[in-house]
């Protein structure tokens, strides 16, 4: 219910997402300040325990990267999100956890990874209990109730956030040598 629900959602933020060609220094940074500026400003209080430990450890992991090469933060504009479903954050976090495998594979062919660009956040845990741990519970949700509609917007707003942050980091884009 929710991958249909979110599909146009996802798609977007995939195509802003694959711009950065995370084999290369530059892209690699850039993807990397994506990450951090969405992930730190997930509100913890809104996650189970394991997802917030998760988003805690990743935005840390970018933040270390990006200071490695002396790249600041991006700073970015981000929607109220104090009231989101709990399962809403755990679908994105351990979504994108299942899509690291890919990027990893990705970044490991090229040159960013020779060089150790974002060496610390593509070598993160996969975290792969939060996905079972939320397909256990969307298991008892039925589609188009208030509770899946909740979870699906919730969704698409953080979705939404880290699609701004992709849409700034490329517009801010610069050669990291």
């Amino acid at each position: 219910m929710l991958r249909h629900g979110l599909r146009t959602a996802h798609d977007a933020l995939d195509a802003s997402v694959s711009r950065f060609d995370l084999t290369e220094i530059d892209g690699m940074i850039a993807f990397l300040r994506v990450q951090e500026a969405a992930l730190a400003r997930l509100p913890m209080s809104q996650a189970s325990g394991p997802t917030a430990a998760a988003i805690a450890d990743l935005t840390e992991r970018a933040r270390a990267d990006l200071q490695q090469r002396g790249v600041s933060c991006l700073q970015i504009e981000s929607p109220d999100l104090s009231r989101l479903h709990p399962l809403a954050v755990d679908y994105v976090i351990g979504g994108s956890r299942l899509g690291a495998e890919v990027l990893q594979r990705r970044w490991a062919s090229g040159r960013a990874a020779e060089l150790g660009v974002g060496g610390q956040y593509m070598s993160a845990p996969r975290y792969i209990d939060i996905w079972r741990d939320f397909c256990a519970s969307a298991a008892d949700i039925s589609g188009g109730t208030p509770l899946a509609r909740r979870i699906c917007g919730d969704a698409s707003d953080l979705f939404a956030l880290f699609e701004t942050a992709a849409d700034r980091s490329f517009e801010e884009r610069q050669e990291y040598v």
